[in-house]
């Protein structure tokens, strides 16, 4: 699992390295130059976006929280959208293994 920021002002390499390995300790999480962050949300179709600054410099980052299946020769396969049920994530992933041939 890969977590990907789109906010590389705030989210430094340790802030993410904690962030993903809360949920497991084998997630990873990247970000990049804006540059790098928008072809790679505009390849993958994702939307994100920054509210305005509040008087404490602090901002809201708005993006979605689908889950991405890309495989190895980074093709997209499947977009998982919220409810993240484990249940039905882990069912249809396994379908499409079978359909792919795992």
């Amino acid at each position: 699992m890969v977590f990907v920021s789109v906010d590389p002002d705030r989210d430094s390499p340790d802030k993410l390295k904690a962030y993903a390995t809360y949920f497991n300790p084998e997630f990873i999480g990247v970000t990049g130059k804006p540059e790098q962050i928008d072809r790679l949300t505009g390849q993958l179709g994702i939307l994100y976006g920054f509210e305005d600054p509040d008087e404490n410099e602090n901002y809201a980052v708005n993006h979605s929280s689908q889950v991405l299946l890309v495989d190895p020769q980074a093709r997209l396969r499947a977009v998982f959208s919220p409810p993240h049920e484990v249940q039905r994530v882990r069912s249809d992933f396994l379908a499409i293994l079978d359909f792919y041939g795992s």
